[in-house]
């Protein structure tokens, strides 16, 4: 349980109370979780809550089946950038490197462990999905280094979803000696529309890879690579944007979009316990890093000038 902080251009300042889920070694059992909470800038209450069912079939294995309610804001750029890196950066310097749209609906799921490595799931979601505009300009500083107000937040194509979604996670990271190290896989496939019905109709399959290596013992690499594709009419807020922080750096923010996508990232890090006592570099840590990546649209969209794609 904790109390989630945060803020954004849609939302302002947001907190509340969240109650996780908790297992016990037992054959069956019934876990609940939620989070409600208040976005002064939109003046919104936000709720998630829902129950589990859980079973562990071993000491290793377990199956699970839920449902949740909600209604709150939404992103799919977590990916990104972090709930607090955001959080600093849109309070200090008023720059907020996500976007945002309300969903409001229920969800089913189903779901296998497998230890702390392994966990497949499925999931049902019936959803209305609507646009957020900006509530608030406030941030800490204000002089040159800070923009002189957020961007604003895109208008998403609204309407009401229902779609199935499955994932596969598989993550072998590990802290060791202050690093991380292992693998993290992560696939994502999602269907709507068709005799689900709803006012969307697309495929969608992203996948995700990530390796952090320690290289000695104040040295790391860290490597990602993700690629996404979409058929169907697919809504704005569910293309492949690139550019920017954490995708491709040194292009403008969200720079490239399209319906499909590949990145590779390389990132090198020297830790600063390397140059104990020597001031100043013992206050940092150096590091290189290597963008590639591209987005394109299948076929041209609607509303695009005949010949460009």
């Amino acid at each position: 349980d904790d109390v989630p902080l945060r803020y954004n251009r849609v939302d302002g300042a947001y907190s509340g109370l969240c109650v996780g889920g908790k297992y016990r070694k037992t054959a069956v059992g019934i876990t609940r979780f939620g989070e409600l909470g208040y976005a002064f800038g939109s003046k919104r209450w936000q709720y998630q809550t829902g129950a589990e069912m859980y079973s562990f079939l071993s000491r290793m294995h377990m199956l699970s089946a839920g449902f949740s309610i909600h209604d709150r804001t939404a992103t799919q750029d977590a990916w990104i950038v972090g709930e607090w890196e955001n959080t600093t950066s849109s309070a200090l310097l008023r720059e907020d490197y996500r976007d945002y749209y309300r969903t409001k609906g229920m969800s089913a799921y189903g779901a296998y462990h497998i230890g702390r490595s392994i966990h497949i799931s499925g999931r049902y979601m019936h959803e209305d999905l609507t646009s957020l505009p900006n509530t608030v300009n406030w941030s800490l500083f204000e002089h040159r280094y800070a923009d002189a107000a957020f961007r604003p937040n895109p208008t998403i194509d609204a309407g009401e979803l229902n779609s199935v979604q499955a994932r596969i996670r598989i993550d072998t990271l590990r802290q060791r000696r202050g690093n991380r190290r292992g693998w993290l896989l992560s696939g994502t496939m999602e269907n709507s529309g068709g005799i689900l019905g709803g006012d969307y109709g697309f495929e969608r399959y992203t996948v995700g890879l990530r390796r952090y290596q320690p290289l000695g013992r104040d040295m790391r690499l860290d490597l990602r690579a993700r690629a996404g594709a979409a058929d169907g009419t697919v809504p704005v807020q569910y293309l492949y944007d690139l550019g920017g922080i954490s995708t491709m750096r040194g292009y403008g923010f969200k720079a490239f979009t399209g319906d499909r996508m590949v990145l590779l990232n390389a990132e090198y890090w020297i830790d600063n316990d390397m140059w104990v006592n020597q001031w100043p570099m013992d206050l940092f840590t150096v590091g290189g890093f290597v963008d590639a990546g591209t987005t394109w649209f299948s076929k041209a969209p609607a509303g695009l000038p005949p010949g460009i794609v």
